[in-house]
């Protein structure tokens, strides 16, 4: 054995015009190598479920010891592979290797480049044109919608179940669907990577999204909806792109979309309003609203009306002193200032204040501070959340 190897390796005579570009056969077999190691190693954790797939590359990449180097590593391989195989077919081509006597090893290495193509673009699919499968939904209140979804979550008025759909929903992209367990109408729609919680607080906290859907959370109450993820989607998407990951997952929204037909999306579309046509009463509405006679008599309310000098200057006098009043300061203060309630992380009262600055005096915190909290629901000084005191 050792005889054999020693005349390959040691012993083989060479050219004397032998350059670098000979070695590019030998980095092939390399790579090769590199590339069965790490790819029997990612094949350890993977499991080609379309539910999974994505989970067990996240699994691979944060919890597995070094596992965002070796798919790195088994990724870039595929790349440097191809790479070297053209270099070294076109050192091939340029030193006449395909000559006689030697063009039955060019045929063979012609052979296992077909191969090599045919392994690379095996199992080539458009994730999108797959069918969307569906089966029964848990029973909530009798429903009779069917459709597939990964996650669900209830009881979404409390802070324990807001968090835990924070939470679990980190750095991920996907479809989403808003079910009104009440009267089993929902909304669909799409959220790009890591804006799930945000377009989930969005449509059921602050009342930003669908109309329609925030009208049945305010008739409803937010108790009884439910928050599903019908589909992660496998790859990054980043802010508002519209590149390729992005619009197919506007894509897939729209799949949704037809197959489910969700009574609280007002678009036709999923990503533009084209298309969209208002029905005749608010048509009426918008064209009453904007009417030739209310320009008028709104214009009609100061036109030719002027005032005198002296009221322009007493005008002018009474807001320069009144800002520098104490007692105003005061007045206005108090007249503009909105109590608040500090409410701890499992919803009970923590203190109560007059106006945010009181509670920026008492927590030593920057207004501003407190008005993101207020404006995003987010966790202040990890205490808990600040809402405004309702009459």
């Amino acid at each position: 054995m050792y005889k054999l190897f020693a005349s390959y390796f040691i012993y083989s005579g060479l050219p004397t015009n032998i350059s670098y570009n000979w070695n590019y056969g030998s980095t092939l077999g390399i790579i090769l190598i590199l590339q069965i190691i790490t790819g029997v190693s990612l094949g350890m954790h993977y499991t080609a479920n379309i539910d999974l797939s994505f989970l067990v590359v996240e699994h691979i990449m944060r919890d597995i010891n070094y596992g965002w180097l070796i798919r790195y590593m088994h990724a870039n391989g595929a790349s440097l592979f191809f790479l070297f195989l053209y270099l070294h077919i076109g050192r091939g081509i340029y030193a006449g290797s395909y000559i006689y006597p030697r063009y039955k090893l060019w045929i063979s290495g012609i052979l296992i480049y077909f191969l090599l193509m045919g392994t690379a673009f095996l199992g080539k699919e458009n994730s999108l044109k797959r069918k969307i499968n569906i089966r029964n939904l848990s029973n909530l209140n009798n429903n009779n919608m069917k459709f597939k979804y990964i996650k669900v979550y209830n009881n979404l008025h409390l802070i324990e179940t807001q968090l835990k759909i924070c939470n679990e929903n980190r750095h991920k992209s996907g479809v989403y669907l808003i079910y009104n367990n009440i009267n089993n109408k929902f909304y669909i729609g799409s959220a790009i990577t890591n804006r799930i919680n945000t377009r989930f607080r969005n449509h059921c906290i602050h009342g930003t999204g669908s109309s329609l859907l925030k009208k049945s959370i305010d008739k409803y109450g937010l108790e009884n909806f439910s928050f599903y993820i019908l589909e992660y989607y496998p790859g990054f998407i980043h802010k508002e792109n519209l590149k390729k990951n992005h619009l197919e997952l506007i894509k897939l929204e729209g799949n949704y979309i037809n197959v489910l037909n969700p009574e609280y999306n007002i678009l036709i579309s999923t990503n533009y309003s084209l298309g969209y046509k208002h029905n005749k009463e608010t048509i009426e509405k918008m064209r009453m609203n904007y009417s030739e006679e209310r320009k008028m008599r709104i214009g009609d309310l100061n036109r030719n009306k002027s005032l005198s000098n002296e009221t322009k200057n007493l005008m002018s006098l009474k807001m320069k002193k009144r800002y520098l009043e104490s007692d105003y300061k005061e007045f206005l203060s108090k007249r503009f200032s909105k109590p608040l309630i500090l409410y701890n992380k499992d919803g009970t009262i923590h203190s109560e204040y007059n106006s945010i600055r009181e509670l920026s005096k008492e927590f030593k915190s920057c207004t501003k501070t407190i008005n993101k909290a207020i404006k995003y629901n987010s966790m202040f000084k990890n205490i808990g959340y600040i809402k405004f005191k309702t009459k």
